[in-house]
Formats: C-alpha cells, structure tokens, sequence
C-alpha cells in the first residue's frame, strides 16, 4: 500500500511546541539525528512571511524561543526545513 503523509522527515515526530496556544511567545524544541540545514518560518493564516531564522547546521537537540507577541491573535503555521523535508506545526495566538 502507500505511505500517507511525509514519512522522511526524521523530526517530525520529536517537534514539540510550547506553550500552544500561547500569548506570542513559545518554545521550540527538536531533535535530529544528523548534522543538516534547518530553517524555522512562521506565516500567517494569510500565508504572510511573520518570522524567518536559521539554525545552521545542527543535530542533536535544539531549543529555541520564539517571541511573535508583535503578531496579531489568530493561527499561525510553523515550517521547519530540513535537507530531508518540510514540517508543519500550527501554532495559536491568543
């Protein structure tokens, strides 16, 4: 049969955001096996470009705070890219 959704992206299990929903500021934490590129965006329900950063080259754990509390309430997509794939978080702003 076939596999549903991106089965490659090795982090997608480990992603844990939080507080969520939040007031605009949350943690982000990771983990990836292999030393690869990642990039954090966060767009709007829009699909507006909110926030964008690199993380560099990392494998391991990898932990960050985000801080949107200049955003507006509302839904939020967190994408995470790897050089094995893209995944995907919503995040709420209250």
């Amino acid at each position: 049969g076939e596999e549903v959704g991106i089965r490659n992206v090795d982090i997608s299990e480990n992603i844990k955001i939080f507080p969520n929903p939040n007031n605009g500021v949350f943690n982000m934490v990771f983990e990836i096996n292999e030393k690869q590129d990642i990039s954090i965006e966060v767009f709007d329900i829009k699909g507006k470009l909110v926030f964008s950063g690199q993380a560099g080259k990392i494998s391991g754990t990898y932990t960050r705070i985000l801080d949107l509390s200049k955003c507006n309430p509302g839904i939020y997509h967190l994408q995470v890219t790897t050089g094995r794939g893209i995944w995907n978080k919503k995040i709420i702003i209250e």
